[in-house]
């Protein structure tokens, strides 16, 4: 097994860091390593950054009721899709659920002055927005050690 201990200690004492765009960056790199320390089998080489596909398919009996990880999933998952970001071609788009690392293209309301000509100046993410992730991936974490999933 590979471990990744050095790192998800190192990325997990950021995660309470003051700056809520690094807290939730390295919650979400937090979770992704242990995740990969405990089933890197389960990563395909295309959705290495997508925690949320990996977890749900780690999610087998869909015919019983759903286990609390999973609500907590999901909830993460619908925070994830609201975050807007700039993409390479210097877009804006919004949902950084099936590649977290795109948070670091984070754009802010506050980043958008009255002279620029985005089309739609209101679509935009909030530090409020961040501020949740750090807590939601803690509650994440907390609900799959409770199910023996991590």
């Amino acid at each position: 097994m590979r471990s990744f201990s050095y790192s998800i200690k190192a990325f997990g004492s950021a995660t309470n860091h003051g700056n809520p765009l690094i807290a939730a960056y390295c919650s979400l790199v937090k979770l992704e390593l242990a995740l990969k320390q405990r089933y890197r089998s389960n990563f395909p080489e295309k959705k290495g950054h997508d925690i949320l596909y990996v977890l749900d398919r780690l999610w087998t009996n869909r015919g019983a009721p759903k286990p609390n990880w999973v609500r907590q999933m999901e909830n993460l998952r619908k925070e994830l899709k609201k975050i807007s970001y700039i993409n390479r071609f210097n877009e804006i788009r919004k949902g950084i659920d099936e590649s977290y690392p795109n948070i670091r293209y984070f754009r802010d309301q506050t980043d958008v002055s009255a002279t620029e000509s985005w089309p739609d100046k209101t679509n935009f993410s909030t530090v409020a927005d961040l501020r949740l992730i750090p807590g939601m991936v803690r509650d994440l974490e907390g609900a799959l050690r409770e199910g023996r999933m991590l």
